[in-house]
């Protein structure tokens, strides 16, 4: 799939996504026209997002007119209802559009990198920090150790104990231009240290993308631009933790018969303490 799109074409995206009904109903002709670009150029963008034709794009898109209410970002007047509608349309759009372009191929091999590691680092800055602890909390209640570093400077420290055949370095990065990610994947490039980058599409730096392992990306809203940290890159990265714990978690037996007895013992213990 490739998503270098040119200015043209993200703009055209943007008034797809806009108004997703008008796209889907209406031909390639009329399209061009109310985009004022080519018809050639709609095809050229469907074939860029990994659709087979424009009419597949179409067909593909529909079900989103259902949902599209609550993708649309309306303007703050003060009103809790609209930064209620706003905050949905952050976490409902992220999710959606990261389940399309998620390779489930890359999810597997990233999982199989996960429970070979004897060594597994996490790192990330913000609230890319949050979506590693979150990782680091649901790979630890499955019996799989990782770390996840608060600094810089204690993943500095702990990168000088881990060696390439056996450690790994998960990195969460919502803008893909941030200097510790940077370093810390460099650095562990160095040792020949297995890397998944987790962090938008458009922010992946080609040149750092042919040293990194795996690379899971994930969207964020196009038009959330005034609050830091992004609240649909949060949900993102959250979404593909979510799926990459549920993978190990249907692929092993023995984990899913620990699971059901440690939420035995839970319920007996809440029972004991209401009782109580």
């Amino acid at each position: 799939m490739n998503n270098n799109l040119t200015s043209t074409e993200e703009f055209i995206l943007d008034r797809i996504n806009e108004d997703i009904e008008f796209f889907v109903r209406n031909n390639l002709k009329i399209l061009a026209k109310e985009f004022t670009c080519g018809e050639a150029t709609i095809i050229r963008l469907a074939k860029k997002l990994g659709y087979n034709s424009f009419r597949d794009m179409q067909i593909q898109y529909s079900p989103k007119i259902n949902v599209n209410e609550l993708l649309k970002v309306k303007k703050i007047d003060g009103n809790i209802q609209s930064i209620i509608d706003n905050v949905s349309a952050f976490h409902v759009y992220s999710i959606i559009e990261t389940k399309r372009i998620l390779d489930s191929k890359k999810i597997y091999e990233a999982v199989n990198l996960i429970l070979k590691a004897k060594i597994i680092s996490i790192f990330g800055i913000e609230e890319s920090y949050v979506s590693g602890t979150y990782l680091k909390q649901s790979l630890q209640k499955i019996g799989i150790n990782a770390t996840n570093n608060v600094s810089i400077h204690g993943l500095i420290t702990q990168l000088e104990f881990m060696v390439d055949n056996e450690s790994l370095l998960i990195v969460f990065c919502a803008s893909g231009i941030t200097i510790e990610n940077l370093w810390a994947v460099k650095q562990a490039v160095n040792k020949k240290i297995k890397i998944i980058w987790i962090g938008p599409i458009q922010n992946v730096d080609p040149k750092l993308a042919k040293n990194i392992s795996i690379i899971l990306t994930h969207t964020e809203h196009i038009k959330e631009m005034v609050r830091f940290p992004k609240i649909s890159a949060s949900a993102s990265q959250a979404f593909i933790c979510d799926i990459i714990i549920s993978v190990i978690i249907n692929g092993d037996k023995k984990i899913v018969e620990f699971l059901n007895k440690t939420n035995n013992k839970i319920m007996k213990w809440n029972k004991r303490m209401i009782d109580l």
